[in-house]
């Protein structure tokens, strides 16, 4: 599989806000899973573990995996819960990208502000996804407002902005476009469409995406928008080490724990984030 064709991102958000039933619904959707879990039933692949079960949030981070339309996904569910926040900063390290999930009914809370605070720092790009907008109270314009104004001016509704607020969105991220926006009054459709990407992949544009990963609503366009515009490993940011780091297989290799499982059946697993070369199976 090429490269072009892979995306790695984590799930973040407050706690409750509903990230373990998203990654459900997501494997669902795409045939990783036969059968969608319940957080209710303890029978979700995230939460697999009889503390997370009983306790009936995440305690650890998951990792997961899907194929959607020929792209393979690796993603990272993470705990809300302050308490478990260091697996929130060590999952955002091996991945590219992140998605933010947000309650229709809560809004931004403090840990959406904490996580998103972090992905400001490590430069990643994201996406934004309201969940339970089907739950009584869920006031989706009030909380489009609020992650405008308390996360970013950036971040816009995927699909519902006209194209002048993309157009100017857009241009506000790239010099030329912006010169050309001003001279002219418009950009051509390419221009938006491929310069929209660009900002995202920059982490200068934040889509929104509306949903529910109970009645599954908005669940198709979020795993178009992960395909379409989240950064694949060789666009992803760059990182601070040591002399040169070329993302590419054919670069020396180069990798980073992230994670250690202490199994009392198995042994220590060490998880990696490959940034370059290959690691073949012995």
């Amino acid at each position: 599989m090429s490269v072009q064709d892979k995306r790695t991102l984590i799930l973040l958000g407050h706690a409750q806000s509903g990230k373990t039933s998203l990654s459900e619904c997501l494997l669902y959707r795409c045939g990783a899973v036969s059968r969608k879990g319940s957080i209710a039933e303890g029978n979700t692949v995230s939460d697999y573990s009889w503390d997370e079960i009983e306790r009936k949030n995440s305690i650890n981070a998951s990792l997961l995996f899907y194929t959607y339309k020929s792209t393979r996904v690796q993603l990272i569910d993470a705990p809300g819960y302050a308490d478990f926040f260091s697996e929130v900063i060590s999952g955002m390290r091996a991945v590219d990208n992140a998605i933010i999930v947000i309650d229709a009914v809560a809004g931004v809370e403090v840990g959406t502000e904490r996580a998103w605070a972090l992905l400001e720092e490590l430069g990643l790009p994201r996406l934004i996804f309201i969940n339970k907008i089907d739950k009584e109270g869920a006031e989706v314009d009030k909380i489009i407002g609020d992650i405008k104004s308390s996360l970013s001016k950036k971040a816009f509704v995927l699909n519902k902005s006209d194209s002048d607020e993309l157009a100017e969105l857009v241009a506000d991220t790239d010099d030329q476009l912006l010169e050309k926006y001003l001279s002219e009054g418009q950009l051509s459709p390419e221009e938006i469409t491929t310069g929209l990407r660009r900002a995202v992949v920059e982490a200068k544009a934040f889509p929104i995406i509306c949903g529910s990963a109970f009645t599954e609503e908005g669940i198709e366009g979020l795993l178009n928008a992960i395909n379409e515009y989240l950064a694949n490993p060789q666009e992803r940011s760059s990182l601070e080490v040591e002399g040169e780091l070329k993302f590419s297989p054919d670069a020396p290799f180069s990798a980073f724990v992230f994670k250690s499982i202490f199994d009392p059946y198995v042994g220590q697993l060490s998880l990696l984030r490959i940034y370059s070369g290959k690691l073949l199976a012995n």
